[in-house]
């Protein structure tokens, strides 16, 4: 399987001094998604700046959205905060990352602080799904053979939080841990919604 350089591809750059006005806005959403999967802080930085000089709309990709993900992911709260406070429209995504980053480092405060702007933006998540019918494959899972893993449990679980369906999520929750799996922080930052409620 083929690896991007990623880093090797950075260094060139700087060594090239090539213009930040020939790589694409995709190129830029695509490095950054890079960043955000492998929590590289200091290449975020670079091709946060490189968008900056080039006058890249953040807008465009949703490279706003992705900026503030890479930051939140690698633990940079300061630099997604400032970025958050300077976004217009924030979309789901971004609410998303800054509510579960601040959780996860320890914020809970400032995590419930997003989720209540997140209420009062009337945000929607861009898609809902079918808990009843999720439901049903979920259980069948157990029926032919296969156990749940810790992200299928949260997949229902987010399921049922997103629909405000509550008292199933925690019912669901019940049974996750009756079945001997244990929540994780993703698990946890899920409960938020319920905590509010």
């Amino acid at each position: 399987m083929w690896v991007f350089p990623f880093e090797d591809f950075l260094l060139e750059m700087n060594l090239c001094f090539l213009s930040p006005i020939n790589l694409s806005v995709s190129s830029f959403g695509l490095l950054l998604q890079k960043c955000l999967k492998e929590k590289l802080l200091q290449p975020c930085k670079q091709i946060h700046a490189l968008i900056l000089t080039s006058h890249t709309d953040m807008n465009a990709f949703s490279l706003n959205s992705k900026l503030i993900g890479a930051y939140a992911s690698c633990g940079d709260l300061g630099s997604a905060e400032l970025l958050f406070q300077r976004t217009t429209n924030p979309n789901i995504f971004v609410f998303n990352w800054m509510i579960s980053a601040l959780a996860f480092h320890g914020c809970p405060e400032k995590s419930i602080g997003y989720f209540s702007l997140l209420q009062q933006s009337r945000t929607i998540p861009n898609k809902r799904g079918d808990c009843d019918a999720a439901f049903t494959l979920f259980s069948k899972m157990s029926k032919e053979g296969l156990t749940p893993d810790l992200v299928t449990w949260n997949a229902m679980f987010s399921g049922y939080i997103q629909s405000r369906r509550s008292n199933e999520a925690l019912s669901l929750l019940q049974d996750m841990l009756d079945a001997g799996v244990k929540p994780n922080e993703v698990t946890l930052t899920g409960l938020l919604p319920v905590c509010v409620d």
